[in-house]
């Protein structure tokens, strides 16, 4: 058989970072990764964590942040990382993008330092490509956990990025040979990825969405961006929703455990 590459068991993959302003280290579950290959540039991949809520510290009452906001980080091992503070309305929300040992905001308004960034990436154990209906027909039945990865070059047609997932929503028709795959959040570049000036971390150019195919080639993506929900250029009365669509001339693969 082929020699299956290593694909991420997201149920067991976590970032670990410490600060300088809680003596502690968090730990958060990954759940996608983006990769980009420049031509001549070493390969650089980011792993979203999962999302949580804006919390205080090891207090008696009053664990909730309030206002709250839901919190999710891109990490990049070592060297950068960035941020997502998502308010109700779009006036309070927070992004930032840092390289290590950068100062960032925090809720208190005291900036804190990230003094170290790692992830610890597990292996899907006996992972096998999944090819047809039918292999994935058996995934989905034996409730096998579902790894996607999707490939395609950025606006300059020479960069390849390369997503990968857990299929958290697998779909499976009974009376065809059809399939769907719809799920997320995935991190992905949102603004062009030409080399980034200095002071630009490139993790400044990512952001998530949701990503849906029922074959091989092409992909659709709705990406989360400011979305107005009253007046154009009130803050206040916007949010941040899936409502940016966009076309991928991809490759997708799907892997089983």
């Amino acid at each position: 058989m082929p020699e299956i590459p290593f694909i991420i068991d997201f149920s067991r993959t976590f970032i670990h970072f410490r600060s300088n302003r809680v003596n502690h280290t968090p730990r958060l579950q990954a759940d996608a990764s983006c990769t980009v290959r420049q031509p001549g540039v070493e390969a650089r991949t980011f792993y979203l964590s999962c999302a949580c809520l804006g919390e205080n510290m090891y207090v008696a009452r009053g664990l909730v942040q309030v206002p709250t906001c839901e919190f999710v980080l891109l990490a990049e091992p070592d060297r950068e990382y960035g941020y997502i503070k998502k308010y109700a309305s779009s006036d309070k929300d927070i992004r930032e993008s840092h390289r290590v040992g950068e100062p960032m905001k925090t809720h208190s308004g005291i900036p804190a330092t990230v003094l170290s960034l790692r992830v610890f990436p597990a292996h899907l154990a006996s992972a096998h490509a999944l090819t047809d209906y039918d292999g994935i027909r058996r995934a989905h039945e034996e409730n096998r956990p579902v790894v996607g990865r999707t490939r395609y070059l950025a606006e300059d047609r020479s960069t390849e990025v390369v997503l990968e997932y857990p299929v958290k929503i697998l779909n499976l028709a009974h009376d065809r040979p059809l399939w769907q795959v719809d799920t997320g959040p995935v991190l992905l570049p949102i603004e062009p990825l030409q080399v980034p000036k200095a002071g630009s971390p490139l993790a400044s150019r990512l952001g998530l969405a949701y990503i849906l195919y029922n074959g091989w080639g092409g992909a659709e993506v709705a990406i989360r961006e400011e979305t107005a929900l009253g007046p154009p250029g009130n803050r206040a009365l916007a949010t941040q929703h899936y409502t940016g669509t966009r076309v991928l001339d991809a490759r997708n693969e799907l892997f089983a455990g």
